[in-house]
């Protein structure tokens, strides 16, 4: 009898590390994956010298992935060039197991 309840005790330790490392690995992997992809869009949009049409393209295809995407672009009073610009996007993991509800952020400055 002992030595059923230490295999059932083992099996659900086994489990249990199981679950936590996949959750553990599969929130490194969306983080890294929105990282990549607001990286992406500041590369698109810096060498597209801000263009508007750049800017629509990156914010449908983030909320294809189900990202929020925000481009704020900031212009000097006394010169029409544009100088620089903050990206936001927030993003849910993709298994959160203790906070299923957390919204993330991520930013960059765009130069």
């Amino acid at each position: 009898m002992e030595s059923v309840i230490k295999g059932f005790l083992g099996l659900f330790c086994l489990v249990s590390v199981v679950v936590l490392g996949y959750g553990v690995v599969s929130m490194a992997m969306s983080d890294r994956m929105a990282d990549t992809y607001i990286d992406d869009c500041v590369n698109k949009i810096e060498n597209s010298m801000y263009s508007e049409a750049v800017i629509t393209e990156c914010k449908q295809k983030a909320s294809e992935r189900g990202y929020k995407l925000d481009v704020d672009l900031y212009r000097r009073e006394d010169v029409d060039v544009l100088r620089y610009g903050l990206i936001k996007m927030e993003y849910h993991n993709a298994y959160d197991l203790f906070d299923g509800d957390r919204t993330y952020m991520v930013s960059r400055n765009i130069y």
